[in-house]
């Protein structure tokens, strides 16, 4: 939220569960009455559409969905964990044109437009089918959890630690208490070193900073990445304004929109399907080798361009006073912000899409 703006890009979202309807206002006019009761006329979108990208085999892997309706446009990128389908949310009924780019046989190709009409009151998603012709990557099956059985000929299974202790006369549950209580430990005093330099920093900003200038450690720039070693980029077009739902914002017949459920690792997909895992802490981006997010190849990018932080309270990206930019939704980063599943990302020229 752009803290000028007074909460008017804010947008409060209610979603009638049984037509599939949804009533969208800006936060300064929902709260104005500090009740915002929702009337019929306030239903003027739908909550969601789904489309079904397929070839031949099953469902295509990777791709970008194209979406131009009448007020609003999208790009919607598809990759391995969202199985062939994407959504579209908070969409205008009428009709919307949508194509398919892909990548086959080394080429990048684009299924012509089709369109399609949104409804109103249909209750479920609807669901549009992309038939894809070509040859392209398909959406890999899971595959079942392996088992380690022991080969017969190699002899009985080994015996356990336990079990060495207990025949030598010694308890084991005395062994296993004295390293849960050492491990125990160790965590407590590693966590209490870590708490107290980040409380010290905390509070001793200017201090750690004088220090830092003093040796001549640079803090939000890299050194070796100037201003001007980087073409200026162009952001992509904003994107729809960020929304916050209210459970109690409507009578019991409504409900809010749910965020779907989804797997366990924060991750960045690019507009290729590309997916790039996120580890709990610091994950700094840029463009050399080794970097935790590395955009190789991208003059766009800067060494040390932008860093997404893993915390306990979710997760971050900051800005590290890149050359061009770091672009969240379509708002330039001027301080640190929270992500969300499904945001889009952009640094430099190239696009991520941030999932959970």
């Amino acid at each position: 939220m752009d803290p000028e703006s007074d909460g008017k890009d804010v947008v409060v979202v209610v979603v009638d569960r049984k037509r599939g309807d949804a009533a969208t206002k800006a936060l300064p006019q929902a709260l104005a009455g500090l009740v915002w009761k929702v009337a019929e006329k306030d239903y003027s979108r739908v909550a969601e559409v789904r489309f079904d990208v397929r070839a031949k085999e099953g469902p295509v892997a990777s791709g970008v969905v194209v979406v131009q309706g009448k007020a609003a446009s999208d790009r919607l990128m598809l990759s391995q964990s969202d199985r062939g389908s994407v959504s579209w949310r908070m969409v205008e009924p009428g009709d919307v044109k949508v194509s398919f780019e892909y990548k086959a046989d080394g080429q990048s190709k684009t299924l012509p437009a089709q369109t399609f009409e949104i409804k109103m009151g249909l209750g479920k998603p609807t669901v549009f089918a992309l038939d894809v012709n070509d040859k392209v990557d398909m959406v890999k099956p899971d595959e079942p959890p392996t088992r380690n059985e022991p080969s017969p000929a190699s002899g009985p299974p080994a015996t356990p630690p336990t079990a060495k202790a207990e025949a030598a006369g010694q308890p084991a549950a005395a062994g296993i208490l004295a390293n849960l209580t050492s491990m125990v430990f160790g965590l407590v005093v590693v966590g209490g070193v870590a708490y107290g330099l980040w409380w010290y920093v905390k509070n001793n900003q200017k201090q750690v900073q004088t220090v830092l200038d003093q040796v001549g450690v640079p803090v939000g720039r890299d050194p070796a990445d100037p201003v001007g070693d980087s073409p200026p980029v162009t952001p992509s077009a904003p994107q729809p304004v960020q929304k916050i739902v209210l459970a109690d914002a409507a009578p019991s017949s409504t409900g809010v929109v749910a965020t779907p459920s989804a797997s366990a690792t924060p991750r960045l997909v690019a507009e290729d399907g590309t997916e790039t895992l996120l580890s709990p802490g610091p994950n700094p981006v840029g463009r050399e080798p080794g970097t935790a997010v590395a955009v190789l190849g991208e003059p766009s990018v800067s060494r040390h361009h932008a860093t997404i932080t893993l915390g306990p309270a979710g997760t971050e990206v900051t800005d590290m006073d890149s050359t061009n930019g770091t672009y969240v939704n379509g708002m330039k980063l001027s301080s640190p912000i929270a992500l969300r599943p499904g945001d889009r990302i952009q640094f430099g020229a190239k696009r991520f899409r941030y999932e959970e």
